[in-house]
């Protein structure tokens, strides 16, 4: 006879479904838009190299979302200013985003954040790399300086330490 076993859902399963943190996100992006439609307008019309960096980008840090959006951002917030103090309005936005020197300027300032993004880490690995260098140089004349002060017995007790001791594993059958 089998014992029927039947399993218990586990009690602190989470749920599958929005957060209550994407939840205000899209209630403030509902305010926002209510209130400030012209400037959502630009702002997602120039934030598109942004979003298709958020697609594209798989790592789990996101250096690649960060870097092109930031300096996309850059390059539409002026837009947005130049909204705000001018005429607020959506024939305004469709104008701001029909012209081709703000299209350029928002793109080319996304692209400059994927050259950063593309460029930067192999610069910062040769820097880090020259860096590790002068500080093992500048270890090996503190070691000699010690040794020097100290004379060989500490590098002897350093080299005991190191040694493998015999083992008779290794060692070879006897004849």
């Amino acid at each position: 006879m089998m014992a029927e076993k039947t399993q218990a859902p586990p009690q602190n399963s989470k749920k599958k479904g929005p957060s209550q943190t994407t939840l205000w996100l899209i209630f403030i992006l509902v305010i926002v838009m209510i209130i400030s439609l012209p400037s959502v307008i630009v702002f997602t019309f120039g934030m598109i190299p942004s979003f298709v960096a958020y697609i594209i980008d798989r790592t789990k840090s996101r250096s690649a979302t960060f870097c092109v959006s930031s300096i996309n951002f850059i390059g539409v917030f002026p837009f947005i200013i130049d909204l705000w103090v001018k005429e607020h309005t959506i024939s305004a936005a469709l104008n701001t985003i029909s012209n081709v020197f703000s299209i350029f300027v928002m793109y080319a300032a996304s692209a400059f954040g994927w050259m950063l993004f593309l460029s930067l880490p192999p610069v910062v690995a040769s820097v880090v790399t020259i860096l590790n260098e002068h500080k093992i140089e500048q270890l090996r004349a503190t070691q000699k300086q010690i040794i020097k002060e100290w004379g060989n017995d500490v590098t002897s007790k350093v080299q005991q330490a190191t040694q493998v001791p015999h083992s008779p594993r290794t060692s070879p059958p006897p004849a």
